[in-house]
């Protein structure tokens, strides 16, 4: 994306983010209350105009940290959504 660009789309927030739709305004919320962006979001035409980012630079030992750590995430979320599906099969049926 072009740094012309600055107003984006819920529906493209959602995509990059490989976030459902519905919490993209959370993630958004998150990221100004924490001064990770600046911006305003437009919540009628659901799009956010982004004014400043906070520029992050991360070596190969983080970035192979953060992988680890979203690998044993997703394994633990697995874990539970197959937990709750033996649990309670009639509610995913």
């Amino acid at each position: 994306q072009r740094s012309s660009d600055r107003k984006i789309t819920f529906v493209e927030v959602s995509e990059r983010c490989r976030l459902p739709l519905e919490e993209v305004d959370f993630l958004l919320m998150r990221a100004l209350s924490l001064k990770l962006i600046s911006g305003e979001i437009d919540g009628v035409e659901d799009t956010v105009t982004i004014t400043r980012v906070v520029p992050r630079v991360v070596d190969r030992s983080q970035v192979a940290d953060m992988s680890d750590r979203l690998e044993t995430w997703c394994t633990n979320v697995d874990k539970t959504l197959k937990f709750f599906e033996s649990e309670s099969a009639e509610l995913f049926a």
